[in-house]
């Protein structure tokens, strides 16, 4: 993976103890945390900056369109969609990815980034961004 590091998560001792990022985003302001769900080894990579209310939940309309979008386009093969939201009056622009793995089915991926998604509400708290790294889905936000 060019342009990519590998960051490993010392304390995780599986054959899934390792996440890709780009370089040097978990040296600027950027917390790596392990977690299981629903049977799932996940990673989550989170800003430690944080916004409003606002951005959160515009960072959640972003992120269920781009779900929505994915899940109707999954006989293209392409099980992956990114995508802007510009708010007017100065707030910044919102720029999210998700991505699920190719051997899911449409409605297998929506149901798989809404459970992250609405984990995003749970733990990111208004952070200017976040990453949900799953092993059958993934999701990112940033401002």
């Amino acid at each position: 993976m060019e342009g990519t590091e590998e960051a490993h998560v010392p304390w995780l001792h599986t054959e899934c103890s390792r996440a890709w990022v780009g370089p040097g985003r978990l040296l600027q302001g950027h917390r790596v945390e392990y977690y299981k769900h629903n049977g799932w080894e996940v990673f989550r990579v989170r800003s430690e900056h944080s916004h409003s209310q606002l951005l959160q939940l515009s960072g959640d309309t972003l992120l269920r369109n781009l779900a929505d979008s994915v899940a109707s386009k999954f006989n293209s093969g392409k099980l992956f969609a990114t995508g802007e939201l510009t708010i007017k009056n100065g707030f910044p622009t919102i720029y999210g990815s998700v991505q699920c793995a190719p051997d899911m089915l449409g409605p297998e991926c929506r149901q798989c980034l809404q459970v992250e998604i609405k984990e995003t509400l749970n733990v990111f708290d208004g952070r200017q961004g976040g990453r949900i790294l799953g092993v059958r889905c993934t999701l990112r936000y940033e401002v």
